[in-house]
């Protein structure tokens, strides 16, 4: 502070007490200063904020040992492959449902009778015949795989009924597995038509070897062609000729029983089976032509009565008594799901009896574990090192296993079993 001076002295000034007025305004402020506290919206922040630790450290607490904790396993087990059979099963008609004992399934018959006609084209003529030709590619998907050969002349019927025949002799190839998908084999085929006529020059088409009729590869084994046949003329008009008639009565026996057959099959009801070697098909009286010898036509008809009938089972029932068969051999172990597969073979039928004889053979995949429940007892309340001990010693029949137990600070398995979720994966093989 600025001393003051005085030319004249007032009265009753004191030079003392001027000092005595500026000390004691210098420690008012002191005291002051030293005397003030925080505000009281300071305070309360800060017993907020120590109240709010307090809160999560002790709700923390709690979370540690109250929140129960929940456990998941999932499981893949060891697989092996398995096989029995073939085991003879009897098909029986009027069977109510499967005998395991008496090795006896179900069967029904179908019959069907039809009336077929098929239109021939003439072959003789006054004056000069070119044959269509062209190329088919010849497929075959057999299994189990193995090659065809064929001779020239081997003939082919298409869609519509024309024949054709190989120019020269073939070779097909059998069918390849392929990442466990049966691949065909295929070759190219150039043929010819059986006779002379624009008739032949059919559009791209689908061809059967009439020759494979009545075995096991007739269905594996087929022809189509991409393009048109063509090259097929004629000059004059057309007569029926002996070799037509005949003819006709050959691809009458041919085509007709085909087509009965897909008849037939389109009348089995859904979820049954029907096989070759269970389907027996015969022609109703005799075959009746709408033309004779030396007529003078472009074309003629043959047609006929075909009576088709088979015995027919149900594919759930052999798969029932394939998983049967599978399940002998497994005693503890327990079959893959999904992995059952039956195969079956025609043996012999007697329609007087009704009866049929099939040989049946299963194969699966099968593992060795316990079953869900009894896992979860073993798993209660117990450490998560002892779990993985377990599995650990388990390692002939699992081939890993995946453990999570939640929260993270758990380390044991929940008590209650039903806070325990097991899940078995399996690989593919």
């Amino acid at each position: 502070m600025a001393k003051k001076i005085f030319d004249i002295v007032p009265p009753g000034y004191s030079e003392s007490k001027e000092k005595r007025q500026s000390l004691d305004w210098g420690d008012k402020e002191l005291r002051s200063a030293a005397s003030r506290k925080p505000t009281g919206r300071s305070s309360s922040f800060s017993k907020f904020i120590m109240f709010f630790l307090l809160i999560c450290l002790a709700g923390a607490g709690a979370a540690y040992f109250l929140i129960d904790a929940k456990a998941s396993v999932e499981i893949w087990p060891k697989q092996k492959s398995i096989a029995n059979g073939p085991e003879q099963i009897l098909l029986k008609e009027g069977a109510v449902q499967v005998d395991y004992e008496r090795k006896v399934i179900p069967a029904i018959l179908i019959e069907k009778t039809e009336k077929y006609p098929e239109t021939i084209s003439s072959t003789g003529a006054v004056g000069s015949k070119s044959k269509a030709s062209g190329t088919i590619t010849l497929y075959n998907k057999y299994d189990p795989p193995k090659s065809f050969d064929f001779i020239k002349g081997t003939r082919f019927i298409s869609s519509d009924g024309k024949i054709f025949k190989a120019v020269g002799a073939i070779k097909l190839p059998e069918a390849k597995y392929d990442k466990g998908k049966l691949v065909e084999g295929s070759v190219e085929v150039r043929v010819e038509a059986a006779e002379g006529g624009s008739d032949y020059n059919i559009p791209a088409s689908d061809f059967s070897l009439p020759g494979l009729s009545g075995t096991n590869s007739y269905a594996s084994v087929w022809g189509k062609s991409d393009k048109a046949m063509a090259g097929g003329s004629e000059t004059g008009a057309k007569v029926v000729t002996k070799e037509d008639i005949e003819g006709a009565k050959k691809q009458f026996a041919e085509s007709a029983f085909q087509k009965a057959k897909q008849d037939l099959a389109a009348a089995v009801p859904s979820g049954y089976i029907l096989i070759d070697k269970f389907l027996s098909q015969e022609a109703k009286g005799d075959q009746t032509l709408s033309a004779q010898e030396k007529d003078a036509r472009d074309t003629f008809e043959i047609s006929g009565e075909i009576y088709s009938k088979a015995l027919v089972f149900k594919e759930s029932d052999i798969n029932a008594y394939a998983d049967k068969l599978a399940s002998r051999t497994l005693s503890v172990n327990r079959l893959v799901p999904g992995s059952l597969k039956a195969s079956y073979e025609g043996d012999s039928i007697d329609f007087s009896q009704g009866t049929a004889k099939l040989k049946l053979s299963a194969s699966a995949m099968m593992y060795a574990l316990d079953d869900e429940q009894d896992l979860k007892n073993s798993l209660k309340g117990q450490s998560l090192d002892y779990a993985r001990s377990m599995f650990d010693n388990a390692s002939e029949t699992i081939e890993k296993a995946d453990i999570n137990i939640s929260p993270f600070w758990k380390k044991n398995f929940p008590a209650d079993p039903s806070k325990l979720e097991i899940k078995v994966t399996f690989e593919k093989q």
